[in-house]
């Protein structure tokens, strides 16, 4: 309550901006209430701050957050578009390609993303995790040997690299599964159990009474 007194009786002055960003914590934390802390920031992102680009990604994620995936990519461009050369643009790359992924019809622009990212940022900590999101998306329409590819290099430097060992292991035998044996394959063709055919016995000649 004390924070909207303040919003609403000194809008101007600079400690309302924190105001508003501390409101939007709390709405956001103890009341659930999204969008009502999404009001709060942009509104503050609107006073233009220094940390502009921070609290637009916090928009962004709030957005997904809700499952306006929609919403959310064009915040995260937003991010990408306006604050080109801050820390905040790979984080905010990344969110816009899982928005992406999330919605019918948008995977291959998904995909651009997640590669866009890894080629931008190699140094980026979050670069294992687009090119395991890109692996994922390329699994998901079948080619997994590009899947494995992207996966092969998100492990260099993947946090967790038993998660992206799985999805490779789990990949490969999806190959191994459901590729068909060649022709000509000697060991393949005789890899097999012998079929034993059961032999029924003659039955004995009848021999007429003496």
């Amino acid at each position: 309550e004390v924070y909207r007194e303040l919003i609403q009786q000194c809008p101007e002055a600079p400690e309302t901006l924190e105001g508003r960003i501390h409101l939007a914590e709390i709405l956001r934390r103890h009341y659930r209430d999204v969008r009502g802390a999404i009001s709060e920031l942009t509104a503050a992102v609107a006073r233009n701050p220094p940390q502009s680009a921070e609290l637009n990604y916090q928009v962004a994620k709030m957005y997904f957050e809700l499952g306006d995936y929609e919403q959310c990519e064009i915040e995260s461009a937003g991010v990408e578009r306006k604050y080109e050369t801050s820390v905040f643009v790979d984080d905010a790359m990344l969110l816009k390609g899982q928005a992406l992924s999330m919605r019918d019809g948008h995977r291959n622009e998904a995909k651009r993303v997640f590669q866009e990212l890894a080629d931008r940022f190699p140094e980026s900590e979050l670069q294992p995790h687009a090119l395991y999101e890109l692996g994922k998306l390329r699994a998901d329409t079948g080619d997994l040997e590009k899947a494995i590819e992207a996966w092969v290099e998100a492990l260099k430097h993947h946090p967790d690299p038993a998660v992206v060992q799985l999805s490779i292991g789990k990949a490969r035998h999806r190959m191994q599964s459901t590729t068909p044996r060649r022709i000509g394959d000697h060991a393949a063709a005789f890899d097999r159990e012998p079929v034993v055919y059961a032999v029924q016995a003659p039955e004995p000649a009848k021999v007429a009474p003496a």
